[in-house]
Order: structure tokens, then sequence, then C-alpha cells
């Protein structure tokens, strides 16, 4: 018997990377929304072209970097703490509304995810 695999790309699929709202505003304010759509982009950028070059990093080193780029580009300076901080959060996105239940009917049908 054959099983079926399924894999997910996690950000922007299951959760919502840009999510991040209120954290940033927290810290950025009015920037916040263009802040953490940049932030989304070069982290995705900077992991791809990492795989490229066969340079490979944990997501989070991206991660960290183009936060760092993102308050370069707007001019917003962030002690390491709060740097830290904000990294971390990723981990505790959200799910989309339809991802849990989603994820459940896969299973029953005996898909490995």
């Amino acid at each position: 018997m054959i099983q079926q695999s399924i894999g997910f790309d996690v950000y922007g699929t299951l959760v919502d990377p840009v999510d991040m709202g209120q954290h940033l505003e927290q810290l950025t304010g009015t920037k916040a929304k263009a802040f953490g759509q940049l932030w989304h982009d070069k982290k995705v950028e900077y992991a791809f072209r990492r795989a490229l070059m066969q340079q490979y990093e944990d997501f989070s080193v991206c991660t960290l970097q183009a936060l760092r780029y993102c308050m370069a580009t707007f001019n917003i300076e962030l002690t390491e703490d709060e740097q830290r901080h904000l990294v971390s959060e990723f981990a505790n996105l959200k799910a989309f509304d339809d991802v849990i239940p989603g994820l459940i009917n896969l299973q029953e049908k005996k898909h490995l995810l």
C-alpha cells in the first residue's frame, strides 16, 4: 500500500506571517503594516537566496537579519531584547481559521502530514 504524504509551507499557508501587527504596532507605530510586509518579504527572500547559493541558515537567522534590514529601511531602533522578542513571536503565530479542521480532515483520511 502506498502512503500519501502532504507537506505544507507553514508561513502564509497555515499561519499568517503578517499577523505580527499587534507586536509591531507597539514598537513601530503607524509603520507596522508596511514594516511587517517588508519583513516577511525579506526573510523569505533571504531564505531562498541562501538555498540557491547552498549556504543554508536556520530560518530564525534569516528572520533576524530581515528584521535588521527593516529597521534600517524604516530608521527604527529596537533593542536586542525587542528584536529577540519579535523573532520569538513568529513561533507563536495563530493558524488561519480553516487550518485545524482541514488538517483533522486530512488525518482522518489517513494522510501523513
